[in-house]
């Protein structure tokens, strides 16, 4: 499984990384206006340096929990569906050499790869005139966490742990 981008590598300490700059206020905010959401109490969204791949330039976004990265998310923007298909493709091939087959059933425009460590999501997602090339790798640590979450949110709603299944 692929678990590093550029500098940047799954199961990280957050303490170590020394270019990593979180996200202000407002930045959260409109995370969460459009959508997004942060799993855990303790998440904390940092914006790390770009780096070119593919002949692109990728953002880098890390997700921290526990002061721990347990996700790395790339993403790059184009004006051309063309480019963005072309760099599809390219990322898409690179994983397959790397990780073999994608898990389950491909779209045209989406990659899944699951193991024991985590997982790898490539997706190609067009939003109004702009369309996106995201590439997403997410540890497998957070998944005891998530449990526990979920766990407790049952427990709160008035339900057992017979209710809960993982």
């Amino acid at each position: 499984m692929l678990k590093r981008i550029g500098d940047y590598y799954l199961n990280m300490p957050v303490q170590e990384v020394y270019d990593l700059r979180e996200w202000d206020p407002e930045e959260y905010r409109l995370f969460e206006a459009s959508g997004g959401i942060r799993l855990f109490r303790d998440e904390r969204i940092f914006q790390g340096h770009g780096f070119f791949f593919a002949n692109v330039l990728w953002k880098v976004f890390i997700g921290s929990t526990k002061d721990t990265i347990y996700r790395i998310a790339v993403q790059s923007i184009f004006a051309d569906v063309k480019d963005a298909d072309r760099t599809f493709a390219s990322v898409a091939e690179f994983l397959h050499a790397v990780m073999g087959e994608a898990d389950g059933k491909e779209r045209e425009a989406e990659r899944f790869w699951n193991g024991p460590e985590g997982n790898v999501i490539l997706e190609k997602v067009c939003w109004g005139q702009n369309h996106f090339v995201q590439l997403c790798l997410t540890s497998s640590i957070i998944g005891a966490q998530a449990r526990k979450t979920a766990e407790t949110i049952f427990n709160l709603h008035g339900k057992g742990r017979e209710s809960f299944t993982a």
